[in-house]
């Protein structure tokens, strides 16, 4: 199932504990099971969430909202950020005596707030997240893990190497349960992110969906094709692939559906029709040729 009801995803804690597994083989002394306790996960693909300790952080653990802003950024710059970018974004039009003495507030109540004073270090002339410490981000582990299992899809050579990274690709998309920051007032800066993600999300289920196709398992590849829908449903190609899937799948009044559905969205926001492509898949279809 594409769906997650709650918790930590499967998906996304066989990544956690792949990654402590590789990070335990380059450290002997690393604990086996590095991430299983994380002093600090964040959850920032849909809904946001952030757990200290494996416990929710209620809206009464910040005492207003811009420090929980500034914890977010720091995670979405894991090299971290001096003080002068950070003041870029949060205090652009105060003096250096404001940018410092408001600097130094905020990062107290984050430091606060997440319970741990060590989880924010000053690293040369940066402020940077303790990766070092076990904190888990699924926006950075999905974005790493997404672009492995890609790399590994490509160069899959066939038989069981494609279907491991088939299944390794699909297991990782499950972790994206939406948009970075969903619904949350955030500033511009996270916009670069977000988009980022999501065209990433769109480039993955993409693959695993023609490579699903190639195989001949048309309706795991109409899963995916219609997940990319969802996320953009401006997405020619993916309807189109969409309607091929369905077509082989032996659902062909629902391809045409999907067709109609694409047209009435394009002609709502672009005042569009369907490209060339579309439209002549979309006549062999009503002509119940094979495709």
């Amino acid at each position: 199932e594409w769906a997650w009801k709650g918790g930590r995803s499967p998906a996304l804690e066989q990544v956690l504990e792949e990654e402590a597994r590789a990070d335990a083989r380059k450290d002997p002394s690393a604990p086996a099971a590095l991430l299983a306790t994380s002093p600090l996960e964040v959850r920032a693909l849909g809904r946001l969430e952030i757990l200290r300790a494996g416990q929710p952080l209620g809206a009464d653990a910040w005492r207003y909202p811009k420090p929980r802003e500034l914890l977010l950024y720091l995670l979405s710059h894991p090299e971290g950020r001096t003080r002068d970018q950070i003041a870029v974004v949060f205090w652009p039009d105060a003096s250096a005596t404001q940018v410092k003495n408001n600097f130094h507030v905020m990062l107290h109540h984050v430091r606060k707030a997440i319970g741990r004073a060590d989880l924010i270090v000053f690293d040369g002339d940066r402020y940077r997240i303790a990766w070092e410490a076990a904190v888990a981000f699924d926006a950075r582990v999905f974005e790493e893990s997404a672009r492995t299992g890609m790399r590994a899809l490509k160069g899959a050579r066939g038989g069981a190497d494609v279907q491991a990274a088939l299944d390794t690709l699909r297991a990782t998309l499950i972790a994206y349960r939406g948009d970075f920051l969903a619904g949350e007032d955030a500033g511009d800066w996270h916009l670069e992110m977000r988009d980022r993600l999501r065209r990433l999300f769109g480039e993955a289920v993409m693959l695993l969906g023609n490579g699903h196709l190639e195989r001949g398992e048309n309706r795991e590849a109409a899963d995916a094709f219609r997940r990319v829908v969802a996320v953009d449903e401006l997405h020619e190609e993916a309807h189109r692939r969409l309607m091929l899937a369905l077509t082989r799948a032996g659902d062909r009044s629902e391809a045409i559906k999907q067709y109609e559905r694409l047209s009435r969205v394009l002609q709502t926001d672009l005042e569009a029709e369907p490209e060339r492509e579309t439209k002549a898949l979309y006549e062999r279809l009503r002509r119940a040729e094979t495709v």
